[in-house]
């Protein structure tokens, strides 16, 4: 059974890119402001987003109905790094 700090060295090894949620955003003319005011999305979420940070799939899930996507990986890319370094997406 791993140590609880491997498992912390783990999760710092998972990069997150929200940048795909961002640019579907801008396509369909949504800004920042919109999702906090029209959409009701929450600042933490948002700040999440923008910071590439990890949150929950039903907040992943809201976001992404609120710019149309149906699959996760049309808003999010997941990179993975091993431990000599190299990605995989």
């Amino acid at each position: 059974m791993k140590r609880k700090e491997d498992l912390l060295d783990d999760l710092n090894e998972i990069k997150l890119d929200y940048s795909r949620f961002f640019k579907e955003m801008e396509e369909k003319g949504i800004s920042q402001n919109k999702l906090l005011s029209e959409f009701d999305m929450s600042n933490a979420t948002l700040y999440r987003l923008r910071h590439n940070m990890n949150m929950t799939l039903s907040s992943l899930a809201n976001a992404m109905k609120i710019i149309g996507a149906n699959e996760i990986g049309e808003v999010v890319t997941v990179v993975i790094k091993d431990r000599d370094q190299r990605s995989v997406e």
